[in-house]
């Protein structure tokens, strides 16, 4: 069952917790909220599900019950750069994000958008393989992926990308991004394999901190 779908709360129960192809391991949900109702999006290497969760959930409902609720396709789904989801998130213009082993892939509600490595352009991703999707609280969109960071420009068609460089001690750590974070104080860390870097935006350079202490570790 790939791509992407919406599922009822008792649905996406059963698809979680009780369908052995699920890894409940590899699943990264995203809790998107507004007046009518709160939909729970989860992504795992066979593809999307937004699931539906009802305020009217809060009490008994025969809706629940009903078989002809349980799944609804999503449009264009065939249209997601990959079925294979590693990071769902919604920005705060409202647009979903989700990271992919192709690229990234943005979700209007009808459409996808989706922006792909070029490796003759240097202003496009480093790799398709997105590990992690970060939007800070100037919301500028952060791509981590398996062989570089980078971070989406104004346009919203290029970005700009940081790559380690052993002779440059303000280049970020590591260049497979495995998780990056905001902290109470909106400072950037971004977690790689090789260390952990705080980002400059000063310098836009980064400080970071090696296993071992040693840069070319």
């Amino acid at each position: 069952m790939d791509g992407l779908q919406i599922v009822s709360s008792e649905a996406l129960k059963q698809l979680i917790f009780n369908l052995n192809y699920i890894n409940i391991n590899w699943v990264s949900v995203c809790i998107l909220k507004d007046y009518h109702q709160t939909s729970f999006w989860a992504g795992n290497p066979g593809g999307v599900f937004s699931g539906i969760l009802f305020f009217l959930l809060l009490v008994p409902s025969p809706a629940l019950s009903s078989k002809n609720t349980a799944f609804k396709q999503l449009p264009n789904e065939e249209n997601l750069a990959s079925n294979y989801i590693n990071k769902i998130i919604q920005r705060q213009d409202g647009f979903i994000w989700m990271a992919t082993a192709d690229g990234i892939s943005r979700f209007d509600g009808k459409n996808f958008i989706n922006h792909k490595p070029f490796p003759d352009n240097p202003k496009s991703l480093p790799n398709p393989w997105v590990n992690y999707l970060l939007e800070d609280h100037t919301k500028q969109l952060w791509v981590g992926t398996a062989t570089g960071l980078a971070r989406m420009l104004p346009d919203e068609i290029s970005f700009e990308q940081y790559m380690f460089d052993p002779n440059d001690e303000q280049s970020i750590a590591g260049n497979s991004i495995v998780h990056m974070f905001e902290d109470s104080e909106h400072r950037l860390w971004f977690a790689t394999d090789r260390g952990l870097s705080l980002y400059l935006p000063a310098s836009n350079d980064f400080t970071s901190f090696y296993i071992n202490n040693d840069i070319n570790n």
